[in-house]
């Protein structure tokens, strides 16, 4: 099963070192996301790195390790499942 997840779960696992972290690093799901995450993140990357007092390059590493596990889609592709995704919604 593909899990979508969104930018303020990347965020909450670059923040700190907890369960969202261990859920994205988890092998056991395939999470899947737009590429959309990659502006946002860069657009907030020092607030970020303040916040989680990594260096540079240990800032790279940890987004690193966490987009290695989320197939990132571009968002014209990801936005054409929305609909579907909808539909399928049981309420």
């Amino acid at each position: 099963m593909k899990i979508v997840v969104d930018t303020n779960r990347i965020i909450a696992a670059l923040i700190k070192n907890g369960t969202t972290r261990d859920i994205l690093l988890d092998y056991m799901f395939d999470f899947v996301t737009s590429d959309y995450i990659i502006s946002e993140v860069n657009k907030h990357k020092d607030e970020l790195k303040a916040m989680t007092k990594l260096t540079d390059d240990g800032f790279e590493i940890v987004l690193n390790m966490i987009l290695e596990r989320v197939k990132i889609t571009p968002l014209v592709e990801y936005n054409s499942f929305i609909e579907e995704s909808k539909a399928k919604l049981v309420t």
